[in-house]
């Protein structure tokens, strides 16, 4: 075998157990793992502008979160701020479904709040396209928004737990 075949074979390789160790992973989580006072670290909110760029208030009451179906990056609050500096972390999506949903997310330099309403907005709409292996009994996509995440930290992983509410 050539020097030049075995330097393929060798990236090849290493370009596979690369793309394992990224794949995103969606699975079932028992939240009361971490759902203890001791394990919460903060409270982030996601939370958007008007156009005349004050923040978004409904008509109802209430703060508006960010679209899950179409979040409107450019209106979102502080969107380049960092929110986690972890490399990778697990989403934790229970509302509205009657399950805890966990969904490993990926980002070498930590995550902004835009990369994780990005990654967060591409979670549900997986969970979405499989409803009922989720027990999502209602509700379209686009009637959701993220008003915040709660961060937790339990054996070196940061587990993020979306705030998710019915747009009013």
């Amino acid at each position: 075998m050539t020097k030049k075949a075995l330097s393929i074979i060798i990236a090849l390789i290493a370009i596979l157990a690369c793309k394992d160790e990224t794949s995103n992973k969606i699975y079932i989580l028992d939240k009361s793992e971490i759902n203890h006072a001791k394990y919460l670290k903060s409270a982030i909110p996601f939370q958007r502008m008007n156009d005349d760029g004050k923040r978004y208030i409904r008509k109802k009451g209430g703060v508006g979160g960010i679209n899950l179906q179409k979040p409107q990056l450019d209106k979102l609050i502080e969107c380049n701020s960092p929110v986690i500096d972890d490399s990778k972390a697990v989403l934790v999506m229970d509302f509205p479904s009657k399950k805890s949903i966990a969904y490993e997310i990926y980002n070498e330099k930590g995550f902004t709040k835009k990369e994780l309403v990005t990654e967060i907005s591409q979670a549900y709409s997986i969970i979405y396209d499989e409803k009922e292996k989720y027990e999502i009994s209602y509700r379209n996509l686009s009637d959701l928004e993220l008003c915040g995440i709660l961060k937790y930290q339990k054996d070196n992983v940061t587990y993020l737990v979306t705030r998710v509410e019915l747009i009013k």
